[in-house]
């Protein structure tokens, strides 16, 4: 995904440069809770509904089981909280930049 590639592309160029974020042990394990339960929930709403990537002509029904009687987008949910944990892993500040921009247009 072009995405990941730019992330870390950002945590690359960050880490050379020396933007570090501070409290790092703390951040990493933050972070690292976030990018597992990011990964955890876009799982796990796959698994609800096999054909999110599909077109909209070959869904049969609304899946309203599981994740999806709680929150709308499930999936969206995960790559957001992926998103925000990967900064705080790597525990460059410079990769908060792109990290947000794909919140956005997530």
């Amino acid at each position: 995904m072009v995405e990941f590639l730019i992330l870390i592309t950002f945590g690359v160029v960050g880490t050379i440069l020396g933007f570090q974020i501070p409290f790092s042990p703390f951040t990493n394990v933050l972070g690292f809770i976030l990018l597992i339960l990011g990964c955890y929930v876009h799982w796990k709403a796959h698994r609800v509904h096999k054909k999110a990537h599909e077109s909209v002509e070959k869904i049969d029904k609304i899946v309203r089981d599981g994740m999806y009687s709680k929150v709308r987008h499930p999936c969206y949910l995960g790559l957001i909280l992926i998103y925000l944990g990967v900064p705080f892993v790597w525990g460059c500040s410079l990769v908060l930049i792109p990290s947000f921009v794909f919140i956005v247009l997530t």
